[in-house]
């Protein structure tokens, strides 16, 4: 039964067939015994060859498709820490120099640790005492020893990082390379200095001593605050709790500790962690050529196709590119900004993780040359730091077949999707694809958190 139906499905689409009826019955006389043999060939193979292996099942129409794994969860990442960047063009040439002569035996002191630690699974095992240090003499760098403990805790947290990407993304792990990054420095080298109205500079750091680089002094770096920065110092959440009369105020916590470069330094702003909003639910389908489109029929994001086609058509490396990419960012940071975040407690993300690797059929040279400026990571995380701040639940699920699955009658099939266009081939179901995705996300997430609260309870 289920051959024949696959069968007359593929004749209803390609018009040998002007109604499905509901006893399936004798061949259509336009077709010759070839073809009829060829079409059956086909749908044996798809319906009883390759779907009889491990995580593959049937809908209700016959059409196979990947079973769902069982509701796991995997919280993000820590997203409680919002970074400000702010210029150094008020600081003098001089201490410039001396913040380039301290950067330039900082970088390499991280590269040599990274070279020293990537054979140990990426840092595993590593310990922070003076034997790990003296794999690096005194005689080959000019950074004293608390800045080389600060160079290989650096050095073991980008091990970290570069090995959990790879597991992420199903690949190998190559040893990564530290090229023009900051020195990020914690409370034992930074100080962070807040003046309220008592100089035109109303924001410095104090730098700790930087041995072995012309001079013990400590450096003044004088700063001035940014919208940004102003923005999350005034940053406050009222949530109401029960049995109390008064809500409660969480507030931004500046963090004693910078990112050195150059140019600029990064600071970081600590959010506290707050209740969930009890609301109603959304679920948000991210594509190319519409950025975000939610489960409730909005889109969001129509011109982000032409925009990231700008930064593709530009030279690499040349600055116009660096321009559109920049634009890229921003227009992408403020259509994440529209989304309804007052209003919902629960945000359902597809997990796009791996998108862009892997070569298959449909991978070719122009998918990949097309995907090139697509950046899917910068949305989702730019969400994930929304959601965090608006006390909103961020939930990811599998992606696969969510625009192919039919939400009025659950047919899941590739057939359905014609570009942008959803047309059902079992019940004639139309509608925005990308919407499609969104309203099955939405479903998936509900599936998997009323799994959550049955397993909790």
């Amino acid at each position: 039964m289920v051959i024949w139906k696959n069968y007359y499905l593929i004749l209803l689409r390609i018009g040998y067939y002007q109604s499905y009826q509901k006893r399936y019955g004798g061949f259509d006389g336009r077709l010759d015994f070839h073809c009829h043999f060829f079409l059956l060939s086909i749908v044996w193979k798809v319906s009883w060859g390759s779907p009889r292996q491990k995580g593959l099942q049937y809908n209700t129409v016959g059409f196979m498709t990947k079973r769902r794994k069982a509701p796991k969860q995997v919280e993000p990442e820590d997203n409680s820490h919002v970074a400000v960047r702010i210029s150094l063009k008020f600081v003098t040439a001089r201490k410039k120099r001396k913040i380039a002569a301290f950067l330039e035996a900082y970088c390499p002191t991280v590269n040599f640790f990274i070279r020293q630690v990537w054979p140990l699974k990426g840092g595993k095992g590593v310990h922070f005492n003076g034997a790990t240090l003296a794999l690096l003499p005194k005689n080959k760098t000019r950074l004293s020893e608390r800045y080389k403990s600060q160079a290989l805790k650096q050095a073991v947290d980008i091990c970290y990082s570069t090995i959990r990407s790879a597991e992420e993304l199903g690949v190998k792990p190559s040893m990564p390379v530290f090229q023009n990054g900051g020195a990020k420095l914690d409370a034992k080298f930074v100080k962070v200095i807040e003046r309220e109205g008592e100089s035109i500079f109303d924001l410095s750091i104090l730098l700790s001593e930087m041995e072995g680089i012309r001079g013990k002094r400590r450096m003044f770096l004088p700063l001035k605050r940014t919208e940004v920065f102003n923005k999350w110092k005034e940053w406050q959440q009222k949530v109401d709790v029960p049995n109390q009369k008064e809500p409660v105020v969480y507030k931004a916590d500046l963090v004693q500790g910078c990112e050195l470069t150059k140019e600029y330094v990064i600071l970081w702003f600590k959010i506290p962690e707050m209740p969930y909003r009890k609301s109603r639910m959304i679920g948000v389908d991210i594509g190319k050529n519409k950025m975000v489109a939610t489960s409730c029929g909005d889109f969001f994001g129509e011109e982000y196709s032409e925009i990231c086609d700008a930064v593709s058509r530009k030279k690499r490396g040349s600055r116009s590119r660096k321009r559109a990419a920049r634009r890229r960012d921003q227009y992408i940071n403020k259509v994440v900004k529209e989304l309804p975040w007052d209003s919902i407690g629960v945000i359902g993300i597809e997990d796009l993780t791996g998108m862009k690797t892997g070569k298959s059929k449909g991978r070719g040279k122009n998918f990949r040359k097309a995907m090139a400026s697509w950046k899917y990571c910068q949305p989702i995380n730019r969400m994930i730091q929304l959601a965090k701040v608006n006390r909103v639940r961020p939930w990811f699920v599998d992606p696969a077949n969510s625009s192919r699955t039919c939400p009025d009658c659950g047919t899941v099939s590739k057939l359905s999707r014609r570009g942008e266009n959803f047309d059902c081939i079992a019940c004639d179901y139309t509608g925005d694809a990308d919407h499609i995705g969104a309203i099955e996300i939405l479903a998936r997430t509900r599936d998997d958190l009323r799994s959550l609260e049955s397993r909790s309870a």
